[in-house]
């Protein structure tokens, strides 16, 4: 995720990372030193905008929303991306406010049908103002436990079979650039 180009340090835009091992083998713990390492080094740290889902089933409504993991899990990107700039990042705030970009709130009424077009269009347009400054760097705990919920849910209710596609968002977050660390 991050190389060293002519003596800079950057991040590699749409990469992923899965770490995968035994329970309580240190995949948190690894996954900890990488932070701190990105926050402690000011060249990664101020181009690296970090979002952490501690477990990405638990903090995106469990199993009871599966059904609308998608959304309610883009719409969470959405929160801490704007908790993280805010916090971290006032460069991205002002660059946001000079370009009278808003973030769109997902579960808003208004993006009831459109609420996908609405993220795709959001990160496309400040991926082209930001002209490569920035990162986004994922961080996914307990995404196992993610898969073989859904797993468990379809052999249960065959009907859900279309929750299968849920892990495909590796995928379409590549292709945003945004970078991924699965665990």
């Amino acid at each position: 995720c991050i190389c060293t180009d002519a003596g800079e340090k950057r991040f590699i835009p749409g990469s992923a990372v899965i770490i995968h091992g035994q329970k309580k083998s240190g995949k948190t713990s690894l996954v900890n030193q990488i932070k701190n390492y990105i926050k402690e080094d000011p060249e990664l740290s101020n181009r690296a905008i970090l979002l952490n889902f501690s477990n990405i089933l638990t903090d995106t409504g469990g199993v009871q929303q599966l059904e609308c993991f998608q959304r309610t899990f883009y719409t969470a990107i959405m929160s801490r991306f704007k908790h993280e700039i805010k916090r971290c990042h006032p460069d991205v705030s002002q660059m946001l406010r000079d370009n009278d970009m808003k973030i769109p709130n997902l579960l808003h009424p208004d993006y009831r049908d459109t609420w996908p077009v609405a993220f795709d269009a959001f990160f496309q347009d400040f991926y082209g103002m930001d002209n490569g400054r920035h990162s986004i760097i994922l961080f996914m705990d307990e995404f196992t436990l993610l898969c073989t919920t859904i797993l468990s849910e379809v052999q249960q209710f065959p009907e859900k079979a279309s929750l299968n596609n849920i892990p495909n968002f590796i995928k379409t977050f590549s292709q945003y650039g945004f970078i991924q660390i699965i665990i």
